[in-house]
């Protein structure tokens, strides 16, 4: 499991059932989350790839669009990484 993996079902999992979206919910999220973003950024993802972005955004806790956040951002929020930034708004890179 990755980290952003791990953070999505530490962040979700004290959900009753009640609480948790139904699939059909999660895909009506997953669309509307996605109309404040550039469309051509959304254009340039595979649905996987667009899942995996919204799950990092969900976890990351800042309030950046992802197509505000720098390529190697989303690069490594497609490899399971969360984005992160310092107090200045400024990226934190995992080191390699």
């Amino acid at each position: 499991m990755n980290e952003i993996e791990a953070a999505f079902e530490k962040k979700y999992a004290g959900l009753d059932e009640c609480d948790c979206l139904t699939a059909i919910e999660f895909l009506r999220e997953m669309i509307k989350a996605f109309d404040w973003v550039n469309e051509s950024f959304n254009m340039s993802f595979t649905v996987e790839e667009l899942i995996k972005i919204r799950k990092a955004w969900l976890v990351c806790e800042w309030d950046f669009y992802p197509d505000q956040w720098t390529e190697r951002q989303v690069q490594d929020a497609l490899n399971g990484i969360i984005p992160k930034w310092d107090h200045n708004e400024q990226p934190i890179y995992t080191q390699s």
